[in-house]
């Protein structure tokens, strides 16, 4: 009894391994290469729906030939199996876009178009850091501040960054990677988390034309929390007369604005405290700069993606400081 005992344990354990590697092979990354690298702009099945199709955002991360994970969408790519070196390239070079790393020292705060959502140090990585495999390079004793061009700081350890970057037209870009200084140049690669991924976020309005439902694009500061977006199902957005109601396009104000707000090995650093009134013109900044926000006839007036909406900046209530955006047509152009 006891040795058919042991024969049914060593069985079972045998099965557990043959199904460990098994789903070793199933989960390993399966890519697909693209050889003109890829926009990141609204998927296909989204897109048919939206009423200005023509006039979706899209940004261009180049790198030819480059390896996505199977599983990507047109607004979030994941980055797999490929050549470390080149990779890393590209990516900085589409951070650029947003101005990150690379700035002068007397740069004006209005000017980033980025916020670093998170930061966390890498302490296990204070000698060298993980390139591909088990490849490392040396870490650099000192690398130029980020911020600071010509000035040198210490280099305790690598960084993971979740950076939110703001396109020419205020399009949000979520981008995840792990960066370091070796031999006085900056690396960028996948985080202990994840691979690097660059993701548009998608937070939408639904209308109506001509009875028929179509979808558009909103243009939201940083922070602001927003209800109806690809994060809902496509087929339960278009179908639910709900998603129709004004009620959705009323949104608290933000609390962050700015790239210097964020946090550090999960610990809260203090937030600057805003106004209501300074919240609405943080705001209005906002648009100005990103939407071609401008008032008229005391209305005021935002463009983005193919439509023109209305901003009412008072559409809170006593107990809670709002605005709201309508739509009203197409956008001038």
């Amino acid at each position: 009894m006891k040795k058919k005992l042991i024969k049914i344990i060593v069985c079972f354990l045998m099965l557990i391994g043959i199904c460990f590697l098994s789903s070793c092979n199933l989960f390993k990354n399966k890519y697909t290469t693209m050889e003109n690298g890829v926009d990141i702009t609204v998927p296909d099945d989204w897109k048919q729906h939206f009423l200005y199709p023509e006039d979706v955002p899209s940004m261009h991360f180049g790198y030819n030939g480059i390896n996505v994970l199977s599983a990507s969408t047109k607004d979030h790519y994941t980055l797999v199996e490929n050549d470390f070196y080149k990779q890393s390239d590209a990516f900085a070079k589409f951070l650029s876009s947003f101005g990150f790393s690379r700035l002068p020292e007397d740069i004006d705060v209005d000017d980033y178009n980025y916020i670093i959502t998170k930061a966390t140090k890498r302490s296990e990585e204070n000698v060298s850091a993980r390139t591909k495999g088990k490849n490392t390079l040396k870490l650099d004793q000192l690398m130029e501040d980020p911020n600071r061009r010509g000035s040198f700081i210490a280099q305790e350890c690598s960084m993971e960054y979740l950076v939110v970057g703001f396109g020419e037209d205020g399009t949000r870009y979520s981008c995840s990677f792990r960066t370091f200084v070796s031999d006085g140049k900056r690396y960028y690669a996948f985080a202990w988390t994840g691979n690097l991924e660059i993701k548009m976020n998608m937070p939408i309005m639904v209308v109506k034309e001509n009875d028929e439902k179509k979808l558009l694009l909103l243009p939201l500061p940083y922070d602001t929390k927003y209800t109806v977006s690809n994060n809902a199902r496509l087929d339960a957005i278009m179908k639910k007369d709900s998603y129709l109601d004004e009620s959705n396009y009323v949104f608290d104000y933000p609390n962050v604005f700015y790239h210097t707000d964020y946090v550090i090995d999960g610990s809260e650093e203090k937030l600057p405290e805003y106004t209501p009134e300074q919240k609405r013109e943080l705001v209005i900044k906002w648009y100005e700069k990103y939407c071609k926000g401008e008032y008229i006839d005391g209305v005021f007036y935002v463009e983005y993606a193919g439509a023109r909406f209305i901003v009412n900046l008072d559409a809170g209530s006593s107990s809670k400081d709002a605005f709201s955006l309508k739509f009203v047509g197409p956008a001038t152009k």
